[in-house]
């Protein structure tokens, strides 16, 4: 009997062509940069990451059950609304650096921030159609996958590649307070896994293709990384090769949301992202 992550690969030609084409871009960008070791060791992270997923729901007792979409449609809409506003949000500021006045467009801005940057626009929408809490991706399930997840990219950084560790910047950036980590780690993990929960979950009830709506999810959360990588780089090969990296990590954080019906397992590993096992630019 196949995995689920082999089975649905087999089931779904078109999405495993898609990530395939990923690594192996990945892959040779890295051998053209020198930095194949590191891009090999990213990968192969990923991959045996999924089968600890696979194990750890397989002996689960609670999996998570299937969460139910009462209008696909509807509440994709609402999303696709919310994602080009906070696209656009991003591309102003990182991209034409615009900053608004004091006064009514400065409130519309940080509105926009707050509603489709983090993501309140659309969680709130969804409470409003009276899900629970645990329909929109809190759940306790999957939770044993964590540790080993953690485990894994934390040994082959240490390890082998100790120097793409981020820790050191993060304290940097935020003058090394504990409550500024904390906050800002939350500021992106949070409405960053509710929005992979929830594109996941209604691009695959609207295709009825679970593992589309993995892959969309994972790939429009990578390209709203585009405008800060641009901000960085200046440089459109580099921005759209960022954006690239970063999508297998997507695609595990996915996968663990998938499998667990939870999007708190990735919530924590997003929490403790510090190995940089990614970052090939």
């Amino acid at each position: 009997m196949l995995s689920p992550a082999l089975d649905s690969a087999r089931r779904h030609p078109l999405v495993t062509g898609v990530v395939g084409a990923v690594a192996v871009s990945i892959l040779l960008r890295a051998y053209d940069a020198g930095d194949l070791g590191r891009a090999v060791a990213y990968l192969a992270v990923v991959v045996v990451s999924v089968i600890l997923v696979d194990l750890v729901v397989w002996r689960s007792r609670n999996p998570g059950k299937p969460v139910a979409v009462r209008n696909a449609g509807l509440e994709l809409g609402v999303l696709a609304v919310s994602f080009a506003a906070g696209a656009a949000w991003l591309y102003a500021r990182f991209v034409a650096r615009y900053q608004p006045a004091p006064g009514l467009f400065r409130l519309v801005w940080l509105a926009l921030l707050v509603g489709c940057v983090f993501n309140a626009l659309p969680a709130l929408f969804l409470l409003a159609r009276r899900y629970r809490v645990s329909e929109l991706g809190v759940r306790a399930s999957g939770l044993a996958a964590f540790p080993l997840v953690l485990a894994i990219f934390a040994a082959s950084s240490l390890v082998l590649f100790p120097g793409a560790v981020t820790w050191k910047g993060i304290v940097a950036e935020t003058g090394g307070s504990w409550s500024a980590i904390l906050g800002t780690a939350l500021l992106a993990a949070v409405p960053e896994e509710f929005f992979r929960f929830a594109w996941q979950t209604r691009v695959g009830a609207w295709l009825k293709r679970p593992a589309a709506g993995w892959l969309v999810a994972s790939i429009a959360w990578a390209l709203l990384h585009g405008p800060k990588d641009w901000d960085e780089s200046h440089s459109v090969g580099d921005t759209v090769m960022g954006m690239v990296d970063i999508v297998p990590l997507g695609l595990l954080w996915g996968y663990l949301t998938r499998r667990s019906q939870s999007m708190l397992p990735s919530v924590l590993l997003h929490l403790t992202n510090v190995w940089g096992l990614q970052n090939l630019m």
